[in-house]
């Protein structure tokens, strides 16, 4: 049997699709939530249909304590568990001029000390573990629309890059860094067809490939620390605002 996998955000969008990947490959998976505790439970039950194996974890990351004791519940599920995939996000809209100090705080919990907690926590319990943080292509490109989330990625980066020096070699670290995949806030159909191909390839970055480049890395053939951009060549076309505003206006 394959090693364990627990997929923080696991119930929709980008964190369902690694999760499905994963299942796939005979991984027995934990599928963590916040709110979307139907959604997991649907997407649980049907890896279990396949022959699969899956189980649901809800806390919410912005909570200290719930963050602390994830790792030791999932460990109580799953004894093999061996791969972390940090993929969990808040993404609200906010800009340099208004920082404000409840949503700065909710994305620094969420999106940077959650995903650097679990991954010391499996760290200190897990041998030979495998962590993979979702990151996002525009930190190499960055502009400045999504303010406190782009500074809580940019912080996790770090982390990993920290991490990895100091976990070495029990615990190998990576990032995947997708471009624009799926609608972003209130994008209509229009606005993300036009703006997903807003890249030097001028193609959409699909989950399957953001799911590809997940896999590769927690198989650990790079060395720990590396990331993996998945963007079409987004990052190389330096823009001043987000992509879904870029193209507001001319859908």
């Amino acid at each position: 049997m394959k090693r364990a996998v627990m997929v923080t955000g696991g119930a929709v969008r980008i964190g369902a699709e690694i999760v499905r990947g994963f299942a796939a490959l005979g991984h027995p998976v934990i599928i963590h939530c916040r709110r979307s505790r139907d959604a997991a439970d649907s997407l649980a039950k049907s890896i279990g249909l396949q022959g699969g194996r899956a189980h649901v974890l809800a806390s919410d990351l912005a909570a200290p304590g719930e963050v602390e004791g994830l790792v030791p519940r999932a460990l109580a599920l799953e004894p093999d568990l061996g791969i972390l995939i940090n993929s969990a996000s808040v993404f609200e809209s906010d800009l340099p001029d208004r920082p404000d100090a409840e949503a700065w705080g909710i994305a620094m919990m969420t999106n940077a000390y959650a995903p650097t907690r679990l991954a010391a926590d499996l760290h200190r319990t897990v041998a030979n573990g495998v962590v993979v943080a979702i990151l996002d292509q525009k930190l190499a490109n960055p502009n400045p629309d999504y303010f406190s989330y782009t500074a809580s990625k940019a912080a996790l980066q770090e982390t990993v890059r920290m991490q990895a020096m100091a976990f070495a070699p029990r615990t190998r670290l990576y990032a995947v860094l997708p471009g624009l995949t799926l609608p972003s806030g209130d994008q209509t159909v229009e606005e993300h067809a036009a703006s997903a191909v807003m890249n030097l390839l001028q193609r959409r970055t699909t989950p399957a490939d953001v799911v590809a480049a997940v896999l590769f890395a927690a198989s650990g053939a790079l060395a720990s620390g590396e990331t993996i951009l998945v963007d079409g060549g987004q990052h190389l076309t330096p823009q001043s605002r987000d992509v879904m505003f870029l193209v507001r206006g001319q859908t």
